[in-house]
């Protein structure tokens, strides 16, 4: 996560829009969207603005799509 918040703040973005199934897909993972759901949740930090895009009701998912603000603390 620390290295996706640092390549879009260097490409000068405000936002970094994140899904669960993309991050799951990149770090060559079986059957672990639950624990990269909770580490993208760990992240989230609604004080600085960061929100949930997209979750379904169980709160897990491929497809859950978490939106952090930039620059990150």
């Amino acid at each position: 996560m620390r290295k996706r918040f640092a390549e879009a703040e260097a490409k000068g973005l405000s936002v970094v829009c994140v899904k669960a199934g993309d991050v799951h897909k990149q770090l060559g993972l079986v059957n672990q969207v639950p624990n990269v759901v909770r580490v993208m949740r760990q992240y989230l930090n609604e004080a600085l603005g960061d929100f949930i895009a997209k979750e379904p009701p169980s709160g897990q998912g491929s497809d859950v799509i978490y939106v952090y603000r930039l620059p990150r603390p």
